[in-house]
């Protein structure tokens, strides 16, 4: 399996959030410890069913194409010019 680090970053500040959240319950005692084996449970399934898949298939995108043509060739980066002027299209690739 290919795994590249293309949402690396984006995966890691949703990490940092989601721990954030559940070490801020435990310390305000609105949760136990228990709450990072659910915190654990939740970031692997969303690791291996959204993250991995999209990271691993823009990898693949990537080194498929000839690198000096894949800003003009690439649907991925028609859409994301179009995305900087239309904030309707910016705001749907958020979600």
């Amino acid at each position: 399996m290919i795994h590249s680090g293309g949402l690396g970053l984006t995966g890691g500040i949703a990490d940092v959030s989601g721990l954030c959240e559940c070490l801020t319950g435990i310390h305000n005692g609105r949760a136990d410890n228990s709450i990072l084996d659910k915190y654990d449970k939740i970031r692997r399934e969303r690791y291996n069913t959204i993250v991995d898949p999209m990271s691993t298939a823009n990898f693949k995108r990537l080194w498929s194409q000839d690198p000096d043509r894949a800003g003009q060739d690439d649907p991925f980066f028609d859409i994301a010019r179009q995305a900087a002027i239309d904030l309707e299209l910016a705001k749907k690739m958020q979600l």
